[in-house]
């Protein structure tokens, strides 16, 4: 079931690239969420999630929105694919986890243990991001935070590009 159209908006689009240069690279390549990663295939996100709850097909860039949880606006993980590829991922529950055993309501403490001190900070509709570039890989990281606890995790690649 298509729910609709819309235009891709999250935390993981905005203002990265001016910390780029500046933030050193950290080894994010075994990130996943239950064997999905980057670049998964909709074959494998279906035969480990099985039919999304909610799919919202965005125009521009041509891609699809595949949804679990039981609301689309409070869901469990999103997946966007493009091109059949998982490019980015949102976990917003406790139910999925990092790979680093990271997930919604860690505290900022817990993430720069578990990735370390090389990543950059910035603001985001009132919410403070930390994020981490793995420049080997291609990907970026980002953890938003509400009064010290993590709210929201983006996994994408990310391109530089002066």
């Amino acid at each position: 079931m298509v729910i609709g159209m819309s235009t891709a908006c999250d935390l993981s689009s905005e203002n990265k690239s001016s910390f780029y240069e500046s933030t050193n690279s950290t080894s994010l390549g075994d990130e996943d969420i239950q064997s999905i990663a980057l670049n998964s295939t909709e074959t494998d996100v279906f035969n480990v999630f099985g039919e999304p709850d909610f799919k919202d097909e965005v125009e521009s860039p041509k891609s699809m929105h595949y949804i679990y949880g039981k609301e689309q606006s409070r869901f469990d993980v999103d997946f966007l694919l493009m091109n059949d590829k998982v490019t980015r991922y949102h976990i917003g529950s406790t139910k999925y986890k990092t790979i680093r055993n990271i997930t919604l309501n860690s505290p900022k403490e817990d993430i720069i243990s578990a990735y370390g001190k090389n990543f950059y900070t910035r603001s985001d509709t009132g919410a403070e991001v930390i994020g981490y570039f793995d420049k080997v890989n291609d990907t970026n990281l980002e953890f938003g935070f509400s009064k010290n606890k993590v709210i929201t995790i983006i996994y994408s690649y990310y391109t530089y590009s002066k």
